[in-house]
């Protein structure tokens, strides 16, 4: 009974440190995604660790300043559209979800997207390899005070893009 009993609490010591270890693996995994990918079911999980590290959002970045942070998502966009323009790279057509996790610094880190069901038909790893390219080149401008890690989150995107007017300007 007495070994039983030992047996019993060391295996269950062994399971709760496996599990500390997977927690702790899936955590460091999340900071190793790539630089742009795809949202779906294989990497959910990465996906919400990223949550933990990018808990605030642009608008609480922006004093919770709701046309300074629609100013800011929709330079973002057009941004993109810019640099296809620049690279020749036809994103007319192209509509998709999107993540976007930022450093304190304004530059992006992740850039996870998924196409819409509307979208144009457009190869994969032909739109990654364009974002793989602007990604690294744009720097959000933020308030000198920031000390914080920000996303934008679930958004949609649609080009070609209208700019318009934000908030009557």
């Amino acid at each position: 009974m007495k070994y039983t009993l030992i047996i019993v609490f060391i295996s269950l010591f062994c399971h709760l440190n496996l599990q500390a270890a997977a927690q702790l693996n899936l955590k460091k995994d999340s900071t190793n995604l790539p630089l742009v990918f795809v949202m779906d079911e294989d990497n959910e999980q990465l996906i919400e660790n990223l949550y933990d590290v990018y808990d605030m959002s642009l608008l609480t970045i922006c004093g919770n300043n709701l046309e300074l942070t629609g100013s800011k998502v929709v330079d973002l966009i057009s941004e993109i559209e810019s640099f296809a323009n620049k690279m020749n790279f036809n994103i007319n057509g192209v509509k998709f979800y999107y993540n976007v996790y930022f450093e304190k610094n304004g530059t992006i880190k992740h850039f996870a997207f998924m196409l819409r069901p509307e979208s144009k038909n457009i190869d994969l790893k032909s739109l990654i390899s364009f974002l793989n390219t602007f990604v690294p080149n744009y720097k959000m401008p933020l308030p000198p005070k920031n000390k914080n890690k920000f996303s934008i989150l679930g958004m949609s995107a649609y080009f070609p893009f209208y700019k318009g007017k934000v908030g009557g300007k």
